[in-house]
């Protein structure tokens, strides 16, 4: 191929590469990409096992067309909310406002299939009387909780 062929090739893979990266950026879905842009899936790897700025590129254009995606998803959703309409309410809100994250309780019992040193024990029971501590309800109120009662019994029984 004399030079002035492969500028020639060198130039239409430039534009093809361009434009698949134009598709990608605007819907980032690499069969769509290679459709939308006329390059073959094996052309794609290819480029993509064999140049590093393209493979930077392909990353980048994916992460560009995602945030375009998302920020029409969330035009629709807010479009969906002002017609009051109840799971996209939900959606959003569950995921954009603390008061309503779902939470987790976790519950069940711990086997302990290790003596603890008498140090580590003492350890685990300060631990343990400071979590106590942190998580016990406290109010106005001294009927709601025997708070010294509980740290009694901890004391009384250990770990």
């Amino acid at each position: 191929m004399n030079p002035k062929q492969r500028n020639t090739l060198d130039e239409r893979i430039a534009k093809d590469k361009t434009a698949f990266l134009d598709a990608l950026a605007k819907q980032p879905i690499v069969s769509v990409a290679c459709e939308r842009s006329g390059v073959s899936k094996p052309t794609y790897h290819r480029w993509k096992a064999e140049d590093e700025a393209f493979a930077k590129a392909v990353d980048e254009a994916i992460v560009e067309g995602k945030s375009l995606v998302s920020d029409v998803a969330k035009a629709q959703l807010i479009s969906l909310m002002r017609d009051k309409n109840f799971q996209a309410i939900k959606l959003w809100l569950t995921n954009n406002d603390p008061d309503f994250k779902p939470s987790l309780m976790i519950e069940g019992e711990i086997k302990v299939e290790k003596k603890l040193s008498p140090e580590e024990a003492e350890e685990m029971r300060r631990t343990l009387e400071i979590i106590t501590d942190m998580m016990l309800p406290k109010g106005p109120n001294p009927n709601d909780y025997d708070y010294e009662r509980h740290l009694a019994d901890i004391r009384e029984h250990g770990v």
